[in-house]
């Protein structure tokens, strides 16, 4: 099969994110299985363009993307971006649409999957169509992306702009699939699309370069005291705030523990990092060290006594299939997709948000569990995974909804 995805961001990026790595993986694999794959992605440069074979997929990066990046001073860069948001916004998909007219002309492309977050197919979609175009849903700019719930007028007049813009190309779609029931339901109530002609396909890992492998341990731990791991965007939504503030207690209560967070660094991130570096009641516990590598993301979360995704809200939870593949002991938030990975107690454990409280609660209860229970839950994880999660399982499904779709694009077509 000849498929196309199209994408603002792509690994290697400064901008890469879940979109990004579910895009590169999943095209990866499909190159692998002898499919032919080609992926348009925005260049970080703005100002430069490449057309490069990377193991065994064709990567198209276009110049014009309407973002900015630059190291300088945050405002001013922030202030740039939205400057470049609202002028480039067309003009790159123009871009992408004439790119793609002329792979479907030469037959390189016989069915495109886009995101409906970022709307790339904008320009493309209103055309007569060759080939058909399947919408995945990955969270819209419609939605509040720490509570899942509809962006108001009010709250952000351009997120509601461009949201509401995502929604009339999700209209046009042949196919739509989204990675969580969680998703479906948050995006059926905000754009008016039956839940009913959405395919759930999960996000996948590939189990083989998740498992944990004892002979390879990257990660010194200190056992004495208990080690808290976690993973994500530094941000108020993903729950760090409480998180934080959960071990600040547990520590005034006589709990030798460490809590680190990896991460891009937002706002929370950045006043979180002071308190870690000036501040002798944080010091000795909190690291938050950046982003780390996803290649060795795995070691951290199988050398963790801990691992926790306190979100707010999550479409999905990519983090936590990739946790639960390196046998962690995982606590998710029960708001969103994590709560249709894990089964409560029995292949990790699910906890409200924005509640310290609760959140202590369920540290101190996974702890007093017995060594014995604790391992038979992480090795729940790991099959857990393998079973419903892993790209070779999941892939096939994938494949199995592109052909149903081209069948009936076909049929509509004669």
């Amino acid at each position: 099969m000849k498929i196309g995805f199209v994408t603002r961001e792509l690994p290697p990026s400064r901008r890469v994110g879940g979109i990004g790595n579910y895009v590169w993986d999943t095209a990866r694999y499909l190159a692998e299985l002898g499919h032919q794959i080609i992926i348009i992605a925005a260049s970080d440069n703005v100002a430069s363009h490449s057309d490069t074979m990377v193991e065994g997929v064709r990567v198209i990066r276009l110049e014009g993307a309407d973002f900015f990046m630059d190291d300088g001073n945050r405002l001013i860069v922030a202030l740039r971006s939205h400057i470049r948001r609202i002028i480039c916004y067309g003009q790159y998909r123009r871009k992408v649409a004439n790119r793609l007219d002329r792979l479907i002309s030469k037959g390189e492309v016989e069915i495109v999957e886009f995101a409906e977050y970022g709307n790339e197919a904008a320009i493309w979609a209103r055309q007569v169509r060759k080939i058909p175009m399947v919408i995945r849903l990955h969270g819209s700019t419609l939605l509040d992306r720490a509570t899942g719930q509809e962006i108001t007028w009010t709250k952000s007049l351009v997120n509601r702009y461009f949201g509401l813009k995502e929604m009339k190309t999700l209209q046009k779609a042949d196919a739509i699939s989204s990675p969580s029931k969680a998703m479906v339901e948050q995006s059926a109530c905000a754009k008016g699309v039956s839940a009913e002609h959405i395919e759930v396909i999960p996000n996948t890992v590939c189990i083989d370069k998740w498992r944990y492998n004892k002979e390879c341990q990257s990660v010194s731990i200190d056992r004495s005291t208990v080690c808290i791991f976690s993973a994500g965007s530094v941000t108020s939504g993903k729950g760090f705030s409480e998180l934080v503030e959960a071990v600040r207690q547990l520590r005034k209560e006589g709990l030798k523990i460490k809590l680190m967070i990896a991460g891009k660094l937002g706002a929370l991130g950045r006043r979180l990092v002071i308190l870690s570096k000036d501040h002798n009641e944080y010091r000795e516990w909190l690291d938050l060290p950046g982003e780390i590598p996803r290649v060795h993301l795995g070691s951290y979360y199988a050398n963790a006594d801990l691992v926790i995704f306190p979100s707010w809200w999550e479409p999905f939870g990519l983090v936590c299939i990739e946790a639960m593949a390196a046998q962690a002991l995982v606590i998710g938030s029960n708001a969103g997709g994590m709560a249709e990975i894990i089964d409560d107690g029995v292949d990790g454990f699910l906890v409200v948000p924005k509640n310290v409280e609760k959140l202590k609660q369920k540290i101190n209860y996974v702890l007093s569990l017995s060594e014995e229970k604790r391992r038979n839950i992480r090795v729940a994880a790991e099959r857990k995974v393998c079973e419903k999660f892993d790209i070779k399982t999941v892939v096939q499904k994938q494949l199995e909804f592109y052909n149903r779709t081209l069948e009936r694009f076909k049929s509509a077509k004669s």
